[in-house]
């Protein structure tokens, strides 16, 4: 997505992609009086009945970035300084929202053409460039996520929660504390992984636009590629809930097991409760984690089934742990 904007001078300058658009609001190359044109249209309007300039200013003031009224001195007419650290956090904090704006002016521009040509645009599908670029940035999303998702089964598998639910270790208030403490660690990691998977489609869409922007034949991939992201986000976010419960029903079996340690003792490596009900509730307890893994296998086989070539570029060895319980002794 690319932008042009008249100068007081009458000079046309174009910007390329929406970092570009955003730095020329905030320092007020972009005013809203000033005559704007978004993408191929060839129709100046002043920029404050654009949408997209709009939505830039809302999402800007929203962030706590201010927004110049007019050209700084320091600032020369035209040029666009690569924006800053915060820069760069407004850039991807707004992003996803500025493309919502620039979707719907884009089908709009879209619309009108077709109705021109008689409609033969309308029914086109996504080019062959657009289809290749697609298909590089899902492949690219889905490795991120493998590659976090089996980090995280490895520093679970290092965590040994088997060994730490047994033996001895049942009968050592420290030791059970510190489960406590391994599963809320492991929260964190699943909550981190989230985030990190948020801001890398944000930085993929953010990517795409610039695609779009810089080269012929990409007209429509940043639409296209906000939906496949939204689609990614759906399928992370579902993972996360299954790994956050798997995580808090692992605490769950460390609380119970630290708060009911006189009433229970340890035979053959287990806990035998003296209370029929504490013992009930325990093997309730346990098998979240691997109700909890099924899940997750069930996840995954639905993911790769509309996702051909989800874990494809990855080697075998690299691929995620799918499916492993984190109590292996405790299976429903």
């Amino acid at each position: 997505m690319h932008f042009r904007y008249q100068d007081k001078k009458g000079k046309v300058h174009t910007l390329t992609d929406v970092a570009s658009f955003l730095q020329a609001i905030r320092v007020g190359m972009v005013a809203p009086d000033t005559p704007l044109a978004v993408g191929n249209d060839r129709v100046w309007h002043p920029a404050s009945t654009v949408a997209a300039y709009r939505e830039a200013v809302a999402g800007l003031r929203r962030s706590g970035s201010s927004v110049a009224l007019a050209i700084t001195p320091s600032q020369p007419v035209g040029v666009v300084s690569p924006p800053g650290r915060h820069g760069r956090r407004v850039v991807l904090v707004l992003i996803g929202l500025l493309v919502v704006g620039f979707t719907g002016f884009r089908v709009h521009q879209m619309s009108a053409r077709a109705t021109t040509r008689g409609g033969a645009a309308a029914i086109a599908g996504p080019s062959l460039g657009v289809r290749a670029a697609m298909s590089d940035l899902d492949a690219e999303f889905g490795d991120s996520l493998a590659l976090a998702q089996r980090r995280l089964h490895d520093w679970v598998r290092g965590q040994r929660f088997e060994v730490r639910f047994r033996g001895i270790s049942l009968q050592e208030p420290t030791s059970l504390r510190t489960s406590l403490v391994a599963a809320e660690r492991y929260r964190l990691e699943v909550e981190a992984i989230g985030a990190t998977m948020r801001r890398r489609s944000v930085a993929l869409l953010a990517r795409a636009d610039s695609l779009e922007g810089s080269q012929d034949g990409l007209d429509g991939l940043t639409g296209a590629v906000d939906e496949l992201m939204t689609s990614w986000r759906r399928d992370v976010e579902a993972w996360t809930e299954i790994q956050l419960g798997i995580a808090g029903s692992v605490y769950q079996v460390a609380e119970y097991l630290l708060a009911k340690q006189k009433s229970y003792v340890v035979r053959e490596g287990r806990p035998v409760f003296l209370s029929r009900d504490d013992g009930a509730r325990f093997r309730e307890l346990s098998l979240g984690p691997a109700h909890g893994a099924m899940r997750e296998r069930s996840w995954a086989n639905s993911v790769a089934d509309r996702r051909s070539r989800w874990l494809q570029r990855l080697p075998v060895e690299a691929h995620p742990d799918f499916g492993r319980a984190v109590l292996p002794d405790r299976q429903p």
